[in-house]
């Protein structure tokens, strides 16, 4: 790499950039930023919900482009792919003072590339390539153990994994850990831990005192 490449940031995991706060209906946008100052590539998602963005991107020093919410495999491949357009950018980069405020200024080189790289990417095709978020109750085969008065008492899932009014709050993690660990690498559960809390909470309600 040379001193004037762009430096790539990876993600770390394959599900890094889903994100779907609870009450909301759809997860957070994802994106891959360039930090055009830094000469830095990376990807997130919208951590803010709604559309506002942070003040670097408002002024065009950070450009930020929207993306599928991939695999962090593919996402990082990505932006390996996208790299020489992110050096283009920064190459024609300059940090000017509109009487107002210090704004992104960019070489019809450089806007070139910004526009080219929005159209690569509204071309590609991720439908193999995205995180996919599923339902507990759609994903596991379970068995639920009721009483005489039809009050749930025991989840099994397995073998190993198994509910009770007793299971701690140690062992539920325990038990999210183990089942996660049977997962693909691009699936994720959404509120594994709140489904198990549930399931747990209602075994200890339906307790005969």
């Amino acid at each position: 790499m040379s001193q004037n490449d762009v430096e790539i940031i990876n993600v770390k995991n394959q599900t890094e950039l889903y994100c779907r706060y609870d009450g909301q209906s759809s997860p957070q946008d994802c994106y891959i930023e360039l930090d055009c100052e830094n000469r830095t590539l990376y990807a997130s998602y919208n951590s803010a919900i709604g559309n506002s963005v942070p003040a670097r991107v408002w002024y065009g020093h950070n450009q930020r482009f929207t993306i599928p919410c991939l695999s962090g495999f593919a996402v990082n491949e990505l932006m390996s792919e996208i790299k020489p357009y992110a050096n283009e950018i920064c190459s024609g980069y300059t940090n000017h003072w509109n009487g107002h405020n210090y704004v992104a200024k960019f070489t019809e080189d450089a806007e070139k590339a910004i526009e080219e790289l929005e159209i690569f990417l509204n071309n590609e095709d991720f439908s193999n390539s995205c995180v996919q978020a599923i339902n507990a109750d759609d994903w596991f085969t379970y068995v639920k153990s009721y009483d005489c008065n039809g009050n749930l008492y025991k989840l099994q899932i397995d073998d190993q994994n198994i509910i009770t009014a007793k299971t701690t709050d140690k062992q539920l993690l325990e038990i999210e850990n183990n089942l996660i660990s049977t997962l693909d690498n691009n699936i994720i559960i959404e509120f594994l831990d709140k489904w198990l809390t549930i399931n747990r909470d209602n075994c200890i309600s339906n307790q005969v005192i």
